[in-house]
């Protein structure tokens, strides 16, 4: 920008300094300064690290149901016949890889169960719903 101020400058000078009678000779000597104008650009890359952690029946489910189910629900004999201690008898309940369709589920979030207790928190309710919609893996 510098140099185009000094530019025209220069060229005015010049014009202004031109003979027009033409008998006496004037030599303008332009010297030109150069400015340069640096300005720094700063990029930043901001870089987003998604872990994804894959939940697992013995991990992370099974903690969840031990806590609030097994009261009612641990063993073939107990008195609702739901057996929720083992994965391959809690399996019957689950459909994998479709929460809203596996009864498990269904019933956890609607707060159907626990029956008497305090429902699930919203995060567990989440965690059970995730794991199943990942294929309710063991």
């Amino acid at each position: 920008m510098w140099n185009l101020i000094l530019g025209l400058l220069v060229s005015f000078y010049i014009g202004s300094c031109s003979n027009d009678s033409g008998s006496s000779s004037a030599a303008a000597v332009a010297t030109t300064t150069s400015v340069t104008d640096t300005t720094t650009t700063t990029s930043v890359t901001e870089t987003t690290t998604t872990t994804t952690t894959t939940l697992t029946y013995a991990h992370d489910i099974a903690p969840i149901l031990s806590s609030h189910c097994m009261t009612c629900h641990n063993g073939p004999d107990s008195s609702s016949h739901i057996d929720l201690s083992t994965y391959s008898s809690m399996m019957i309940f689950v459909t994998a890889n479709d929460s809203a369709n596996s009864v498990l589920y269904q019933q956890v979030n609607t707060n159907a169960m626990p029956l008497g207790g305090p429902a699930l928190s919203a995060a567990n309710k989440t965690k059970i719903q995730n794991w199943i919609d990942a294929g309710a893996d063991e």
